[in-house]
């Protein structure tokens, strides 16, 4: 990723790879500055998705737990750029809905969809966590008591079980000295 010196085209890291749970081959690969790439014959062709959304920096793939054909896709890498909210397949990426937006964020870490709940979607973003009643077309913020008044940088976002989730983050992310004050 960010190589001069080869005479290729640059999709970046992967920024998640997403199997389906019944149709074996089929495999969804979201790269940082590529888009999202499907396969159905276990890798051997791959279908760009993604092409005409305006953005490839993508931050995060996710796949309903409770629906395999719904994709959420979460543009704007950390690293590699800034993106444009976030889309919506119910089709198995055949087509997208979209763009919706999380907040003022730019960049989307982590997607996760409740186990059970189809409509209770979190969003680890650059402008902190957010939470989706509607299957994920409507967010509100949710507050972390970190101990700082700007909204933290959310990285990660992990399902405990039902409805409880942890998440990791950076509660001062405006630090340009010392941290950043992990939690």
């Amino acid at each position: 990723n960010g190589s001069v010196s080869l005479a290729v085209s640059d999709s970046g890291r992967p920024a998640a790879i997403v199997t389906h749970p019944t149709l074996a081959g089929t495999i969804y690969l979201a790269s940082a500055g590529g888009g999202v790439w499907k396969t159905t014959d276990g890798g051997t062709t791959w279908v760009p998705k993604t092409e005409a959304l305006g953005s490839l920096s993508v931050g995060h793939l996710a796949m309903d737990p409770n629906n395999p054909n719904k994709l959420l896709l979460g543009l704007g890498d950390a690293f590699d750029g800034t993106g444009i909210g976030l889309y919506i397949s119910n089709d198995g990426a055949d087509t997208w809905n979209g763009p919706l937006y999380i907040g003022s964020s730019t960049v989307i870490n982590d997607i996760v969809v409740a186990p059970g709940n189809s409509q209770i979607v979190l969003a680890a973003t650059d402008a902190g966590l957010f939470r989706s009643a509607d299957g994920g077309l409507t967010w509100s913020p949710v507050s972390l008591a970190t101990g700082f008044a700007a909204a933290p940088y959310v990285w990660d976002i992990a399902s405990t079980g039902a409805t409880s989730f942890a998440v990791s983050l950076e509660a001062n992310k405006a630090a340009t000295t010392g941290t950043t004050s992990g939690q």
